[in-house]
């Protein structure tokens, strides 16, 4: 749709377009959509997908049907998808017309929170152009559409709103299971919603006899209705091509092409050459095409498009002066590999479009960048690439991130092809197409790009490209247990690249730095990232730049995550809170929020946790974060499981990991095995998971949880001798070979747990004590509460049982059956009371 941008629905032209053919031999299809739309009243959202091969019927289907909606009250909205994939959202665009949001108006254009907001105001602009009537979206050519599109579709289609609505869109039959994207996104809608699809097949050979009729202005002969039919398989549009060749032969008994195209190309001769010049310009043009440009671009005869409209080429757009559109794709290709000296062509419209734009005139970036990329190699290389990357940040703008990835991933190309020796300006567009691909949610590619980027940034020797891309590379990504050292690597050598003067960019890499040695096996890293964090800390207060303290304050949490700092990680989060609030940030106050959450289940408060918990998932579920959708599901595993509703939590934990997957399947699957762990522990039923436990025991080599996890399933299935062999390195290390991370809580009480259960003697509980007991009014909990085992007290009591001190472990254990009761932790709870009953009987035999 080169030349401007559609303001207005196009329903007009769909309704009062000239019709070539009555409609014949559709009558079943049409009952389908009419059934779909009387069960609009009970089902809100459906989608109808009419699916075919180019020209078989599926816009005349969808031209009728609209007449029967509209007949009976419906209110139907038109949009067609550029067959370019040019512009974001475009057929919305063109169903609203100028009541689509304006995205200059949301905030944060860079966050997924603003791409919700612009998708809910779509949702509701639909939602609120009828009343007791069902909305009719009809949206053609699906196969065309864009990434962005498709999350728009999904998003309308899992609107709660109860207001009825169907859309019918059409789609290419091959182009419909060749698009990964057209896919995934049907996948997730047929989840959610019904999808029905109706599959236009070829006309009967009456129904072909009926066109042909038409198209010649006379009855057949049966022969050449036979030989249609069998040459087009009763494909509509090829049946009126060559009945109107048959029609439009001097004696009208003319020989059937070989092909389609044939036919074309015959009807296209029979034109002066000025007018099939001009159509195979027109065709470079697009789909639809201003008729000021295409005279811009080559000179037409004043009778020229009046000619082509005759032969059924072209025809006007109504309601839109000197508009024209081509009467099928297929009569575009066709016309286009006729087109002499392609690239030229594109170079001048693309000048032309320039020109308009720079005067104001309403043109997209999109076909301006479309157009001298398509002029290359002739064309301006840098000039092309310039527009893609100014597209690519319009696309941004828009939300429409994985349009922004495809630009700048053509930007790139072209650099690479026509001018190699540009480092810098790959540099820059590598980090951009980096950025596209994380707000994408494409992790793995774009870090990837990232590094790509950083290689760029050595070549030139340029510390702040440098800095840039390492913090793409890192981001936000954090695995749990787990060093990535390419990533230590890569944050020293930026540190040690960039100016020590105070800047944002500085402490962002110390954060991240900190954060990255969080479970680090070197002693001196310990020390190192606290003092890495505080070091950021400092220089966000100096810099007083409410960003860089974010900064700053994350990496501190993680440098701080040890049992000795609990109160001032609560402090920390509920501020990462607070100054994203005050900075608008709602990714990183789900952030703080997720810390909170973590620090109250481990400081015993679980009912503000439970408060905090309900919120997140709010949060999460507006925002559509896949990390935070992830997290806020495996969380409610966590409560699940601690009150032993076990169906329950086997669901969410299911849930969670399908969620995790895509954003970090390594760390999603060793969360979901945690889980799937304690829940197997809890019901006796550990022996099924060896083969996992021992797969993480290998991968997670500095977890000692794991090896923990697996002595216990050892012991249940009978071999001790295996279990004392992996528990007694932490036995002769009398349990100080457990690091102090996050994880430490849970490995500990693992250990005491293991010498109850007589891997142990009487010293390594009272090793075990000294450690546990200056946290006995808290929860035993994993890095993340991957899961809670309840509170510590009772493993204390139970390790005084164990070592012979009744009076002291009642007292211990009274206090861990009140604090399960209170927050219904009913499996730990039965196992303390189990417990307390013994330390009583044992108290008063005593005594």
């Amino acid at each position: 749709m080169s030349g401007g941008s559609a303001h207005e629905s196009s329903l007009p032209a769909l309704l009062e377009g000239p019709q070539r053919s009555r409609f014949v031999g559709r009558q079943l299809e049409l009952e389908r959509l009419g059934l779909a739309l009387e069960r609009a009243g009970e089902i809100p959202r459906q989608l109808v997908l009419v699916v075919g091969e180019p020209g078989i019927g599926k816009s005349r289907i969808l031209t009728q049907f609209a007449h029967q909606a509209v007949g009976s009250g419906a209110r139907v909205l038109y949009g067609r998808t550029d067959p370019d994939g040019l512009f974001p959202y475009g057929p919305f665009v063109e169903a609203l017309g100028g009541l689509f949001p304006d995205t200059d108006l949301m905030s944060g254009g860079d966050s997924a929170q603003a791409r919700l907001q612009l998708f809910d105001a779509v949702s509701a602009l639909i939602a609120g152009t009828t009343g007791e009537q069902p909305v009719l979206l009809m949206l053609e050519d699906l196969h065309w559409a864009d990434e962005p599109t498709l999350l728009l579709l999904r998003h309308v289609l899992r609107s709660p709103d109860e207001r009825r609505l169907l859309v019918v869109s059409t789609s290419r039959d091959a182009e419909l299971y060749r698009s990964p994207a057209l896919d995934n996104a049907l996948a997730e809608i047929e989840a959610d919603v019904p999808v029905e699809r109706i599959h236009l097949r070829g006309l009967a050979v009456d129904d072909v006899a009926a066109l042909a009729r038409e198209a010649i202005g006379r009855e057949p002969d049966a022969g050449v209705a036979r030989s249609i039919h069998e040459e087009t398989s009763g494909n509509p549009f090829f049946v009126l091509e060559l009945a109107s060749h048959v029609a439009e032969s001097p004696s009208g008994e003319a020989p059937l092409p070989e092909s389609v195209r044939e036919v074309i190309l015959s009807r296209l001769r029979r034109l002066t050459w000025p007018t099939q010049r001009a159509l195979s310009v027109a065709a470079a043009l697009g789909a639809e095409f201003d008729l000021e440009l295409l005279e811009r671009v080559v000179n037409v005869e004043r009778d020229a498009l009046e000619q082509a409209g005759e032969a059924g080429l072209v025809g006007e757009v109504p309601q839109r002066p000197a508009r024209y559109a081509f009467a099928h794709a297929l009569t575009r290709t066709v016309l286009y590999s006729q087109l002499s000296a392609p690239p030229q062509v594109h170079e001048q419209i693309a000048r032309c479009l320039e020109e308009w734009h720079e005067a104001g005139r309403d043109v997209r970036l999109a076909d301006i960048s479309s157009h001298y990329m398509w002029a290359l190699p002739r064309g301006d290389a840098a000039h092309a690439i310039d527009f893609a990357a100014r597209t690519a940040e319009e696309s941004t703008a828009m939300l429409a991130y994985e349009d922004a990835a495809a630009h700048l991933a053509r930007a790139l190309s072209a650099l690479d092809e026509h001018i190699p020796d540009d480092t810098r300006r790959r540099a820059r567009l590598l980090l951009d197409l980096g950025h596209a691909q994380r707000r994408s949610g494409r992790m793995p590619e774009a870090r990837e790009t990232f590094m790509s980027a950083v290689e760029a940034a050595r070549e030139l020797g340029d510390a702040t490209l440098l800095a840039q891309a390492v913090l793409g590379y890192g981001g936000g990504f954090f695995e749990s247990a787990y060093v990535d050292e390419t990533m230590v690597a890569l944050l020293e050598e930026a540190i040690a690249a960039i100016p020590a003067a105070d800047s944002v960019l500085r402490l962002e890499l110390l954060s991240r730095l900190a954060k990255a040695l969080y479970y680090s096996e070197h002693e001196s890293d310990e020390p190192r990232r606290i003092e890495l964090s505080s070091e950021a800390i400092a220089m966000a207060e100096r810099l007083d730049d409410p960003r860089g303290v974010l900064v700053a304050l994350e990496g501190r949490h993680f440098a701080l995550t040890q049992p000795e700092n609990l109160e001032e990680r609560v402090t920390i989060a509920r501020r990462i809170i607070e100054l994203a609030g005050e900075c608008a940030d709602r990714e990183r106050e789900l952030l703080g929020r997720y810390f909170l959450i973590s620090d109250l289940v481990e400081a015993d408060r679980l009912e503000e946790a439970d408060t905090e918990i309900a919120e997140y998932g709010r949060l999460a579920e507006e925002a559509k974060l896949p990390l935070h959708l992830w997290y806020s599901a495996r969380f409610r595993a966590m409560r699940a499981l601690l009150c032993g509703r076990f169906d329950k939590a086997s669901a969410l934990a299911q849930e969670a990991f399908e969620l995790g997957s895509p954003v970090e399947p390594r760390t999603a699957a060793m969360h979901f095995g945690a889980q799937l762990w304690l829940l197997n522990y809890l019901q006796g039923t550990l022996e099924p998971l060896e083969d996992a436990v021992r797969g993480f025991v290998a991968e997670y080599p500095r977890v000692p949880a794991w090896k923990m996890g697996l002595t216990f399933l050892l012991l249940a299935s009978g071999r001790r001798a295996e279990a004392a062999e992996i528990f007694q390195p932490f036995r002769d290390e009398r349990f100080r070979n457990i690091p102090r991370d996050a994880i430490w809580s849970v490995t500990t009480v693992f250990a005491a747990e293991l010498v109850v259960a007589g891997l142990g003697d009487e010293d390594d509980a009272a090793a075990l004590y000294d450690l546990l007991a200056p946290y006995a009014d808290r929860n035993a909990v994993t890095g993340e509460t991957i899961f809670c085992a309840g509170p510590m007290s009772l493993y204390v009591g139970r390790l005084e049982l164990f070592r012979g001190n009744a009076a002291a472990a009642v007292k211990q254990l009274e206090d861990a059956v009140e604090r399960c009761r209170r927050v219904g932790a009913h499996p730990f709870e039965q196992l303390a009371r189990a417990s307390l009953e013994e330390a009583i009987e044992r108290s008063e035999r005593a005594a």
